[in-house]
């Protein structure tokens, strides 16, 4: 390759890495060092630090997966920890918890650091809080070590497109590699980790065929099966009280009231579903989204609540 020839190539190159790390040279460096590079057996992924005390980094859990013995495998997790953006300090990690089931969008694991594999290590380690209400068209940034970037931490930037079956769509670009990657609000809270989406064909042969993200929210459900509120041991709620609020606020995908209802002594507006829960607009800008007046909502005693 001639001088010429080299200097196109490095601009081209140059050009590609820029317009993936726009945003990404804005983000602090804790948001950078809160999504790691992840190594287990002979899968690379990438992965978020959600617990700082214990040393919990959330992931995919096909990257966990010796995909022949379908058994854990022992890992490590490398931390950028100046501008290369590349990993530098390693840590030994097993697993925690873990869920695979690929045809129900559930591919997540906890994994616990161990001993650093070097001398040098962190004096701690940076989180990300977790974000449970983002909606459709908010932006959104991936976060993570794709293949493509030559072991260096890229971000890319788009929008929600679509929130479904613990989902969150985007057209951010998310590749190989950024598999468990953070997917950050303009925050830069965490509403979802990067996964692969996988199409089993006959024979075992599997085609991926998109990459989306793990809703944060489907993430808390599954760590809540092993108790109330288990989840609270593993994140850092951006929002703790809104969160763990007596009802439940509006997604696009759960506004099914078979009615709308407010007491006579507050304006707060409730949706009552069919199965006896109830759901509350958290402000007159939310409700106006829906409806065009109050006109549908019924006042109803103090004890019916």
């Amino acid at each position: 390759m001639n001088i010429r020839s080299k200097l196109i190539a490095s601009t081209s190159l140059l050009a590609i890495l820029f317009s993936f790390n726009a945003h990404a040279a804005e983000l602090p460096f804790s948001i950078r060092q809160a999504s790691v590079w992840v190594h287990c057996g002979n899968r690379q992924g990438s992965g978020v630090m959600i617990n700082a005390e214990k040393g919990y980094v959330l992931t995919n859990a096909h990257i966990l997966l010796n995909w022949t013995t379908l058994v854990p495998d022992t890992c490590e997790v490398g931390f950028v920890n100046d501008l290369t953006l590349k990993p530098k300090i390693y840590y030994k990690a097993k697993f925690d918890r873990y869920l695979f089931d690929e045809n129900n969008n559930k591919d997540f694991a906890i994994l616990v650091l161990g001993e650093p594999k070097q001398q040098e290590k962190l004096s701690s380690f940076p989180i990300l809080q977790t974000d449970e209400f983002s909606v459709v068209n908010d932006p959104i940034t991936i976060l993570a070590f794709p293949s493509t970037s030559g072991g260096m931490q890229n971000a890319s930037e788009g929008t929600i497109s679509g929130l479904e079956n613990g989902i969150v769509k985007t057209d951010a670009v998310i590749s190989s590699g950024a598999s468990g990657g953070a997917g950050l609000d303009a925050s830069n809270n965490l509403v979802g980790i990067a996964t692969r989406i996988l199409l089993r064909e006959i024979g075992g042969v599997e085609e991926v065929v998109d990459y989306e993200l793990i809703d944060i929210r489907a993430i808390l459900t599954w760590l809540d099966t092993y108790g109330e509120d288990t989840h609270d041991q593993y994140v850092t709620h951006a929002d703790f009280d809104r969160y763990h609020g007596p009802t439940k606020y509006f997604t696009p995908g759960n506004l099914s009231c078979s009615l709308l209802a407010k007491v006579e002594t507050s304006t707060t507006v409730y949706c009552l579903h069919a199965d006896g829960t109830r759901s509350v607009f958290p402000n007159d800008a939310t409700y106006h989204a829906w409806f065009a007046d109050f006109v549908p909502v019924n006042a109803v005693e103090l004890q019916a609540f």
